[in-house]
């Protein structure tokens, strides 16, 4: 039997350079320093190693299969104390941190899969913000085995929880239904396309308009979330003051039904801490 790589999650952790951050957008080249500064500043840090210690990371240790490996991509530009921080929060062995100079993901991204080894790996997305679901490596390594033969692919599941803390309002908790949301899409490259490009060569909604698409809907339909982001000011999302999640799928839910959620799927996520987290981002309580 063919043994496969384990799944391997990139994620940029306040990475300088060109991806489908809205700096880049359309043509534009910012300068490099002067989006560093703005990265960099302390409390939106804080903000950002809060949720990567609190969440992306707890959720990858707490996983029902232990199997999988992560890059954490950050730019040279990081300031030192930061990265310090960084490789001491991210010391599990299954995961890699690269410190770059590369002014793209995809040129960043690329030596490191090979280095690593895991060329052949499906690749799924995370954002230090958000996390994953502890069932998500499984359910991506059962479809990964089913499908390795017929040499590319690609992954969503479709439905998850979402949190917010803007300013002037409240915690608020939604379920939503969006594929291929940037957490959790996942790829396995056609064979000619491994080692020259990465999952960040396409857009993620993108990836599901190539290769063969797989939508996890769960076993009896509109199954259990598979994923989990936050939002609050400094993320690189457009903010809608009446509808801060932006898609019409974002559900406001009660708090006691999100904690009941998190219970289920996230049990490593403290309820009581993430609604601090988000009030204090909020400027509420």
């Amino acid at each position: 039997m063919t043994v496969h790589p384990p799944p391997l999650g990139i994620c940029r952790f306040s990475f300088v350079g060109r991806g489908d951050w809205t700096a880049w957008r359309r043509g534009r080249s910012p300068d490099r320093l002067e989006i560093a500064r703005q990265l960099y500043d302390m409390a939106r840090m804080e903000r950002r190693f809060w949720t990567l210690e609190n969440l992306l990371l707890p959720s990858l240790l707490g996983q029902t299969q232990e199997e999988w490996r992560l890059v954490l991509l950050t730019s040279d530009l990081m300031p030192q104390a930061m990265q310090n921080r960084l490789r001491a929060a991210a010391s599990d062995p299954r995961v890699e941190i690269e410190v770059s100079s590369a002014e793209d993901v995809n040129g960043a991204i690329v030596p490191v899969i090979e280095r690593l080894g895991l060329k052949d790996a499906v690749q799924f997305r995370v954002d230090d913000d958000d996390c994953l679901a502890r069932g998500y490596v499984a359910r991506l390594d059962d479809v990964s085995q089913a499908l390795y033969r017929v040499g590319s692919f690609t992954f969503s599941i479709a439905h998850g929880l979402a949190a917010a803390g803007y300013p002037g309002q409240s915690p608020k908790g939604y379920r939503m239904t969006e594929p291929f949301l940037g957490l959790g899409a996942a790829a396995l490259l056609p064979p000619h396309q491994r080692g020259g490009m990465s999952i960040y060569s396409w857009g993620h909604f993108a990836l599901q308009r190539r290769w063969m698409s797989v939508l996890d809907n769960g076993v009896r339909g509109r199954g259990a979330p598979g994923w989990l982001l936050t939002r609050t000011m400094g993320h690189d999302s457009a903010v809608d003051a009446a509808n801060p999640l932006g898609p019409p799928s974002a559900n406001e839910i009660t708090w006691a039904e999100f904690e009941r959620a998190l219970a289920a799927e996230f049990p490593f996520i403290r309820p009581d801490d993430l609604r601090r987290f988000l009030a204090s981002a909020g400027g509420e309580g």
